[in-house]
């Protein structure tokens, strides 16, 4: 089945509406998964409807999306895949030519030389310092969780 043009919107509208899915309305779910999916039922339309979704965990979801066309199509696809023409391959190799993967020290190395960060550890560690001097009833005041006015926090 193609995906409507309005198949997000309408998941951002029951999300909103009934928030996120938190169970698994099919009675035999074996609980294979913990994350939960609105699913839009067999023979309905996508329409802003809840009465059209119901909710599922992501096994049960594959599962019942999983019709006799699409295990096939599936199928088919891993015993013949598309080949890659003589052409294709070619360019993918031309594109490459001469040029190598960093090594990850590399780009640790990269990141931390940055004066930037440097500039923020300096500034972190000046934070905290100052706030080590204050009393924790002036450190509640000032970086308080629900302090609105200062948002910096440890």
């Amino acid at each position: 089945m193609k995906k409507p043009k309005n198949y997000s919107a309408i998941h951002c509208w029951i999300r909103s509406h009934y928030g996120k899915a938190n169970h698994c309305e099919n009675p035999n779910c074996k609980h294979l998964s913990n994350s939960y999916d609105w699913a839009l039922k067999q023979g309905y339309q996508y329409e802003r409807d809840v009465n059209n979704f119901m909710q599922l965990c992501h096994s049960c979801h594959k599962n019942y999306d999983m019709t006799d066309q699409t295990r096939i199509n599936l199928w088919l696809s891993k015993q013949f895949p598309k080949p890659v023409s003589l052409e294709t391959r070619q360019k993918m190799s031309n594109s490459r030519k001469g040029k190598t993967w960093p090594s990850m020290g590399d780009y640790f190395k990269s990141i931390n030389s940055l004066p930037r960060l440097e500039a923020h550890k300096k500034q972190r560690e000046t934070l905290r310092y100052n706030i080590s001097l204050l009393t924790p009833e002036e450190r509640k005041e000032k970086y308080g969780r629900h302090n609105k006015k200062n948002k910096n926090t440890l």
